[in-house]
Formats: C-alpha cells, sequence, structure tokens
C-alpha cells in the first residue's frame, strides 16, 4: 500500500480549484431549477424531510441547507460548504437517491464525482479530495457512526493513505 503526502501549497491549490467547481455546479443547478438556497439551522437531515422541503421549495424557490459544522471543511469558506450542501441535496432529489449508504456512494460514483472532475480533472488532487469528502467521509461514518469533526484533516489524511484515516479519529 503506497502513501501519499500532500503539501500545503497543493492542498491550498485543489481546494481554490475545488471550490470553484462547487459554486460552478451549484449556480448552474439553481438556473436549471429556479431554486436557491438558504442555510439554516433547522434544514432537513433526513430524505422524507429534504422531500417535503423540496416539494414546498417548488412554491418559495428555496431550498434550506444546514448552516453548521462548516469550520473544518474542505470548501475555502462556509459559502462554499453550503452550496455544496445544496448541490448534493439537489443530487438527491434529482437522482431519487435516499440518504442510506448505497444510495449516498451511488450518487457520488454515477452523478457528483464524474461532475467535479469534468471541471477539475479525474485523479487530480482536487478530485481526490472530494472523494474523500463524499466516500471516505460516507465510509468512516458507516465505521464510526458518526462524521469527522475535522472534515479537512480527515480529506487530507484519506487522500494519503485510506486505510489509516478510516482507522482514526477526527
Amino acid at each position: 500500500m503506497s502513501t501519499n503526502t500532500v503539501d500545503t501549497v497543493a492542498l491550498n491549490s485543489a481546494r481554490i480549484m475545488l471550490s470553484g467547481a462547487i459554486i460552478q455546479l451549484a449556480a448552474r443547478t439553481v438556473a436549471e431549477t429556479g431554486i436557491r438556497y438558504q442555510a439554516q439551522a433547522d434544514a432537513p437531515n433526513e430524505y422524507d424531510a429534504l422531500l417535503s422541503a423540496y416539494a414546498t421549495a417548488q412554491n418559495t424557490r428555496i431550498l434550506p441547507v444546514w448552516n453548521g459544522a462548516s469550520n473544518h471543511a474542505l470548501y475555502l469558506s462556509p459559502h462554499t460548504n453550503h452550496a455544496f450542501r445544496y448541490w448534493h441535496d439537489m443530487g438527491h432529489v434529482q437522482h431519487g437517491m435516499s440518504f442510506t449508504y448505497t444510495d449516498e456512494y451511488d450518487l457520488q460514483y454515477h452523478w457528483h464525482a464524474p461532475a467535479i472532475a469534468d471541471i477539475v480533472g479525474y485523479g487530480s488532487l482536487a478530485w481526490q479530495l472530494y472523494w474523500a469528502d463524499t466516500v471516505g467521509q460516507l465510509e468512516y461514518a458507516n465505521d464510526h457512526h458518526a462524521f469527522p469533526s475535522n472534515q479537512l484533516a480527515f480529506d487530507v489524511a484519506y487522500v494519503e493513505d485510506s486505510y489509516r484515516a478510516l482507522r482514526g479519529e477526527f
């Protein structure tokens, strides 16, 4: 098993590139659906609640996304993390994917990771960090019954050595 080392300059560059991709994909989704997002504390965190919020958004044109846990996120700002949450939640709705492990994985594998790859390049550090942030954190949550508190530290550790990251505490 090989390991990679992610240096600070490469990490910052990849985060900038990935954050730009997320803003672009969220803006494209807003343009396609006419539904914007609003970060708030009481956003849906279960699939049925998301479907209900989406039904309401058909009239209000606003989908609430969770405004918490952005301090140690992969993205450069809370605003970008909220844009990611919007794009991710809209992906669940648009593709009929629940919050189960299998559906979360399939959403990334079939739709979201390829969309990211189209912008940042498949296999680039930005793409690897995105995969770590979504699929890696999904694997971590499945094993630890909670998502990492320090998502950025986990994402970097996962890119460097996924086996060790999944067994660590973040």
